[in-house]
């Protein structure tokens, strides 16, 4: 459980931050890159069972209050995107951000609304006993653990590719009238992403042991509650071998990310002159 926890946060994290980090560096300085990095801010300041309190009052006692909340924001999109989709005709700009931007917002807010299931306030259900069900069970512990990963993430990506975006292989990509997609995927976050690998092995370890009071949260039978209810019972073998756990992995996945670095990157490989 512990494992899935963990695998699901990350994979989470990842798949917002980079995206995010990207169009934030693009577009460093301006409204975008200032309300993310205001939302981000709190993300940080948000302790994960601080998350999971909130995530069980909304998702759980409140949630066809947040049904719809969805409904008004995908209403709200809609107008919104027409009146600047209007404007920009009228002054003969592209559309297409305005679209772009305002049909995510509706998607997400109708998919609020016509998708959000169940969720149960604690427990787990085994993979064996049904993918979906398993799922709706850790949806919200993972949410829980994904706000300050995503912030970490995201800020720490954001300023590497910044500083990426100002090198002279990628000025001479832009005069070479490459695309913006092609100068920010390909030029500038591949070389950006080594110092976000890092931090992905770290947080693999943190979360560890690190799972603990948001398993408590939601009576998940993981690594951190079987050490709690060790500890409380005075099974000293049991924290000692759950401890050592914690510990290997760390090591083994910090291990494995400086190996990795060497097919990453060549520059990394020590050559020998002679």
């Amino acid at each position: 459980m512990t494992l899935q926890l963990i695998g699901l946060t990350v994979v989470l994290s990842l798949a917002v931050a980079i995206p995010l980090a990207v169009w934030s560096a693009h577009r460093a300085g301006r409204m975008f890159d200032r309300a993310v990095s205001s939302v981000l801010y709190g993300f940080v300041a948000m302790p994960g069972f601080v998350a999971a309190l909130l995530l069980v009052m909304l998702f759980v006692f409140h949630a066809d209050a947040v049904r719809m909340v969805g409904l008004a924001l995908a209403c709200a999109a809609l107008v919104l995107t027409l009146i600047t989709v209007f404007r920009a005709r009228r002054r003969e700009t592209s559309p297409l951000p305005a679209l772009i931007g305002g049909g995510a917002a509706a998607l997400v807010g109708a998919a609020v609304f016509a998708l959000l299931p169940e969720f149960p306030r604690q427990g787990f259900v085994p993979v064996s006993d049904g993918l979906g069900a398993n799922l709706t069970r850790v949806a919200l512990p993972v949410l829980a653990l994904t706000f300050v990963d995503i912030a970490v993430f995201t800020r720490l990506l954001r300023g590497d590719l910044i500083g990426e975006l100002a090198k002279p292989h990628v000025l001479a990509s832009r005069a070479k009238g490459m695309s913006t997609a092609h100068v920010l995927v390909r030029e500038s976050l591949r070389p950006s992403m080594f110092s976000l690998i890092t931090v992905v092995g770290l947080t693999i370890g943190q979360l560890i042991g690190g799972t603990i009071i948001v398993e408590h949260v939601f009576r998940l039978p993981g690594v951190g509650s079987l050490l709690v209810t060790s500890v409380r019972n005075g099974d000293y073998p049991v924290v000692q071998a759950a401890v050592f756990v914690i510990a290997a992995v760390y090591v083994t996945v910090n291990s494995l990310i400086d190996i990795a670095y060497t097919y990453l990157d060549p520059r990394v490989r020590q050559v020998n002159p002679e």
